[in-house]
């Protein structure tokens, strides 16, 4: 049974929307979503009022680190929670009336439509299809300096992951991955490119990986950052309800 959404305020003045949900589990659990939220698991018998209550000085601390993490990534990148961004930059976006077409034009991204189109169903379709042109044309090339096989190529909705690399040389890409720099992604790409020859993170792997992008330890260390900050972007949330 789910409760409906009530706010936590922290002492710093925060205010953090959570939802409860009653389940027959013996613990409960409480996990802070990547845009902020709290969402609460617990026993049907329990309180999940008391349940919160009781671990604010956790969800707090938790809250902090994203919190610096947005803070540290948008110091350095810009203010990418807001805004149409798309491999790493900020654009504006507008709607045009007309046949499907998409430009960029300095800092505004026109997506073109006939009245009775979703922009922005064809927006995600493009962004999609510009995630597997860009991760093709990565990995073909690290493919053939480093005697690599990939089999296939899988642009997805994926929740929890920018990517993997599935059984049978499959990448799986996040169409988020669009939101990332394209160093960023070329980090990705070489990572799940380095699966198809080393299946663990052994120091091989990494060494591999090394060989491909010299600087991925950078490029690792802030993809959480811009998770984060994807999920506190609403053109991103509304373009990702198309998907």
């Amino acid at each position: 049974m789910s409760a409906g959404r009530e706010i936590l305020e922290l002492r710093s003045g925060d205010r953090i929307p959570y939802s409860v949900q009653q389940r027959n589990v013996q613990n409960s659990k409480l996990t802070l979503n990547p845009d902020g939220s709290l969402s609460v698991t617990v026993s049907s018998d329990a309180s999940g009022r008391e349940i919160v209550a009781r671990n604010t000085g956790w969800i707090s601390e938790k809250f902090d680190e994203q919190e610096e993490s947005v803070k540290i990534v948008t110091e350095k990148y810009g203010d990418i929670t807001s805004g149409f961004v798309f491999w790493g930059q900020k654009y504006d976006l507008e709607r045009w009336i007309g046949s499907y077409d998409i430009s960029i034009e300095e800092n505004t991204v026109k997506v073109q439509t006939p009245q009775s189109g979703d922009h922005l169903r064809f927006l995600l379709n493009q962004t999609r299809e510009a995630v597997r042109e860009a991760v093709t044309t990565i990995a073909d090339s690290m493919c053939a300096t480093h005697e690599l096989t990939v089999q296939q190529i899988s642009i997805r909705n994926q929740q929890t992951k920018w990517a993997s690399c599935s059984s049978g040389h499959t990448l799986n890409f996040n169409l988020r991955s669009a939101f990332l720099p394209y160093d960023h992604l070329r980090y990705l790409v070489a990572h799940e490119v380095a699966h198809t020859r080393h299946p663990e993170h052994s120091e091989a792997f990494w060494d591999l990986v090394e060989s491909m992008v010299p600087e991925y330890d950078q490029y690792r260390g802030e993809l959480q950052m811009f998770w984060y900050a994807l999920h506190r972007n609403e053109n991103w949330e509304e373009l990702l309800k198309r998907a």
